[in-house]
């Protein structure tokens, strides 16, 4: 496996990156002693937020040059696909649910985690228990000043550490950092009265030089997700966290789209790409294309076993030129696992759009082989029997590959 020679080698081979010269001047700063702390943002769908591939990235990075924390998250469990690793999770209360992620989405001022819980009644609450690779020294939290705001207490190890008072004179997201006296394991904070509590993001952090690795993914979503957020808010966020790394990963859910509807898709990718480019002008960027999935209609009647069994077949050149037509017409020829056809347009799309805007372009796909790659790594338990979705194995692989090339061009300590 990669990740032995990268924890080891202490002079990657020189192989120039566009656009990671931010990245590397950081990664040599923080190596020196010269910052405390290398944050790396991950945008991107449900393989971002399901967590094994950022979780193997963090831990990889993490293990070779230092660990400063898991850094900001999702508020508790406001969204139902959020099992973050190493993270047990618990929420409490009548808390409801503000969320970008869906069509007929709740118009709030959205920060980066595209999500907001709300409480109006106290003894609401949310909590976390850290695995040994997440304990922490100091404690954040994302909320919403507002007129007749509530509180929330904030206790660590079950010791209260502080109470947060959320009134102001507008809506407005705003930031609290917390000290905890001693390394932590457990989080919780517990609204105190009937007034409105809102908030969008907490996160944990250690006082030791390292990385920090924040993943904001959202189940079933497309780029244009982040048309729905409010960028000042989201610029602010993303200026404080300073991330020297910005990670861009959708593609998937496009691919299964037709051609029609992607018309719009190449001058929604670069926007999105330029508004992160805009936010931080000195932050290295990494379009990500998205893995093989793999599909199988479901006209097609086949049983779970049936479909578990079934083989999968690269579609061929008429196939591909007449996908979208096929599909309506629930043409038989298409019954096995196939990767959609517009996932590569999609993918060729995001790569041109990279280039242009001096971007690095990774192709996820050619870690798994290309087309069909994804039925192969279901074979081999790398992914799930979905063909889309992937086990931890499937994470460390691709986060190895990922680290690779990151860091080939590297030539710090």
């Amino acid at each position: 496996m990669l990740a032995a020679g990268l924890l080891t080698c202490t002079t990657p081979a020189a192989s120039a990156q566009p656009g990671l010269s931010a990245f590397y001047k950081a990664l040599s700063a923080l190596q020196s002693g010269a910052r405390a702390r290398l944050t790396i943002v991950q945008i991107g769908d449900s393989l971002t937020e399901g967590d094994r591939f950022s979780s193997a990235l963090r831990h990889l990075l993490q293990q070779r040059f230092g660990n400063a924390g898991r850094g900001m998250m999702p508020p508790g469990r406001a969204s139902e696909d959020w099992y973050p690793l190493g993270l047990k999770l618990e929420q409490h209360g009548p808390w409801r649910v503000s969320t970008s992620n869906k069509t007929d989405y709740d118009r709030a001022p959205y920060g980066l985690s595209g999500l907001v819980l709300h409480a109006t009644k106290p003894g609401s609450s949310i909590s976390l228990e850290a695995g040994d690779d997440a304990t922490f020294d100091s404690v954040d939290f994302g909320y919403y000043r507002q007129p007749d705001g509530g509180s929330f207490e904030v206790y660590a190890d079950g010791r209260i550490i502080g109470e947060v008072d959320t009134s102001g004179p507008g809506y407005a997201l705003t930031h609290t950092h917390l000290k905890v006296p001693s390394r932590a394991r457990s989080l919780k904070a517990r609204t105190t009265s009937n007034r409105p509590v809102d908030i969008a993001n907490w996160g944990i952090y250690r006082d030791e030089p390292g990385i920090v690795l924040t993943n904001h993914g959202f189940s079933r979503a497309q780029i244009n997700i982040m048309d729905r957020w409010n960028w000042p808010m989201v610029t602010a966020e993303l200026r404080a966290l300073d991330p020297s790394l910005v990670l861009v990963a959708f593609g998937t859910n496009e691919g299964y789209a037709s051609l029609a509807r992607l018309k719009p898709y190449a001058e929604t990718y670069e926007r999105q790409l330029k508004a992160l480019k805009q936010a931080l002008p000195n932050a290295s960027i990494v379009a990500i294309g998205p893995p093989d999935a793999n599909d199988l209609p479901k006209y097609c009647g086949l049983s779970s076993k049936e479909a578990a069994q079934a083989p999968c077949r690269e579609l061929n050149a008429d196939e591909a030129a007449h996908y979208d037509k096929l599909l309506r017409s629930q043409d038989q020829r298409l019954c096995r696992w196939h990767t959609p056809a517009h996932i590569a347009h999609v993918r060729s799309l995001q790569r041109k759009i990279a280039e242009r805007l001096g971007i690095l372009f990774w192709d996820w796909s050619r870690v798994q082989g290309g087309p069909c790659g994804a039925s192969r790594w279901a074979e081999q338990g790398l992914d799930f029997q979905d063909r889309v979705h992937l086990r931890d194995g499937g994470g460390r692989i691709s986060a190895e590959r990922l680290i690779d090339v990151l860091l080939s061009g590297y030539n710090g300590g």
